[in-house]
């Protein structure tokens, strides 16, 4: 309904604080949701959520803080100001001289590519991860990086941040959100890609209705290969295979893998990239040069962990530093824990870890229930040996455990190693062994008792 831009200006002349800001902001673009939705995506109570809302109201001056219009109220308010503000823009845009040799601030335009890009306006740490993405795409020129991690530790928000410190490098940027429930074919993907490029660089319509996957693949390659573009693919996982080898593409979805080595075979004078995010690390791309291809295990940032519970006025840093351990390093996860240790501990964070227990919100429940059934029954049968306490597991534990020869262990090997550990991060791996998540062992424990 209304440009990110124009939002977060808005918010900042009404003075909002960084929560009133995150929640201004989920209020106006989950318009028709219900409170508690609302709520449940930003990991707070409804009435931490409604006393918020009250305060955003206020600084806006509506007539009424509380009651059934006042959510309508304040769109209208948006409304007036609005198009003033699209008439500034505009001008903005009209004296950019030469279209093809501008430098594009697609964040800003109301496109598809960034309907589904979460804001980032409010964003803690990452320094180091942030630093190695600019490394990888500006200085060294990978073609092609894929970001994967468990749900929840924060890849999307950090690749949004990435795609915003280095939008000024590029000439164009397109992002595109894969959705779970029918994930667009890789023909649909390039048809939508390439009437946004035929938008900006053409003067004339292109009908592209008739043309083949390949056809539009070579389309592509001609805009990656002429501009400097940057492609970020998010959800990537929607693609790839449930309860199989990890990373295998479902049958309707073998074009992206095509998408893939095309964009990583490209010569090394394109310096244009796909970015992609995933839960799984897709496979198949062994023949892609390593000077094009790089793959980012994320799994989380303590920083980023730290900087929201300090915004909290939690007093004892250890006891933070145990939080974070226990919750894996899960931001939007902590986030949450914290609302709870406010709401229903007094803010005090030794009694919720007094109980001796983990609290699981059930956003997170959901998630990694999903995660979770995406796994072959034998992976399934893996992670379910583990102990309930944090303990760690050799090999050969766990080789018994399942009952498998010593002349098995390949079996073991690859779904571990190659799977649970490096392409699904749901198995740690120390010096002593493998070991899994408490709060995995507890989703496992509901989902099968």
């Amino acid at each position: 309904m209304f440009d990110p831009d124009f939002l977060k200006q808005k918010a900042k002349e009404r003075k909002l604080t960084e929560t009133e800001t995150e929640t201004f902001l989920a209020i106006l673009n989950n318009i028709g949701q219900r409170d508690e939705e609302i709520a449940g995506k930003l990991y707070c109570h409804r009435s931490t959520l409604q006393s918020r809302m009250t305060n955003i109201y206020l600084k806006f001056g509506t007539s009424s803080n509380r009651g059934p219009g006042k959510k309508q109220e304040l769109i209208g308010i948006l409304n007036k100001e609005y198009p003033e503000w699209k008439k500034e823009r505009n001008k903005g845009k009209k004296s950019q001289s030469n279209l093809n040799n501008t430098i594009f601030n697609t964040y800003s335009q109301d496109t598809y590519y960034f309907n589904s890009a979460p804001d980032v306006s409010i964003f803690y740490g990452c320094t180091e991860e942030l630093e190695k993405l600019r490394k990888w795409v500006i200085e060294d020129n990978y073609r092609l990086i894929a970001i994967h991690g468990v749900t929840g530790v924060g890849k999307t928000y950090l690749v949004r941040r990435f795609a915003d410190t280095v939008k000024n490098e590029f000439q164009c940027a397109f992002w595109h959100s894969l959705p779970s429930y029918s994930p667009h074919t890789p023909k649909e993907y390039l048809t939508k890609l390439l009437h946004s490029f035929h938008e900006w660089f053409s003067s004339e319509p292109v009908d592209i209705s008739e043309a083949s996957f390949d056809d539009l693949l070579n389309k592509l390659m001609y805009y990656l290969t002429n501009y400097r573009c940057l492609l970020i693919l998010d959800n990537f996982q929607y693609v790839l295979k449930e309860q199989e080898r990890v990373g295998t593409y479902e049958d309707t979805y073998q074009g992206y893998r095509d998408l893939l080595l095309r964009i990583g075979q490209s010569s090394s004078k394109m310096k244009s990239c796909l970015l992609l995010n995933s839960w799984d690390k897709p496979q198949g791309l062994a023949q892609i040069d390593t000077k094009a291809f790089k793959t980012f295990q994320f799994k989380g940032s303590e920083e980023t962990c730290q900087e929201i519970l300090s915004k909290y006025d939690f007093s004892d840093p250890d006891l933070c530093q145990n939080l974070i351990e226990i919750y894996d390093i899960n931001p939007l996860l902590l986030k949450g824990i914290a609302e709870i240790i406010l709401t229903l501990y007094e803010g005090k964070i030794e009694r919720l870890l007094g109980e001796g227990t983990y609290i699981i919100p059930n956003h997170y429940y959901i998630s990694k229930i999903k995660q979770l059934k995406r796994l072959s029954s034998f992976e399934l049968e893996i992670i379910r040996c583990f102990p309930d306490k944090a303990q760690t597991l050799s090999f050969e534990e766990l080789r018994k455990k399942l009952g498998l020869s010593k002349e098995s262990k390949s079996k073991l090997l690859t779904p571990l190693d190659q799977s649970l550990f490096s392409s699904r991060s749901l198995v740690n791996k120390t010096a002593q062994g493998y070991n899994i998540s408490p709060l995995i062992k507890r989703v496992l424990e509901e989902l099968y008792s």
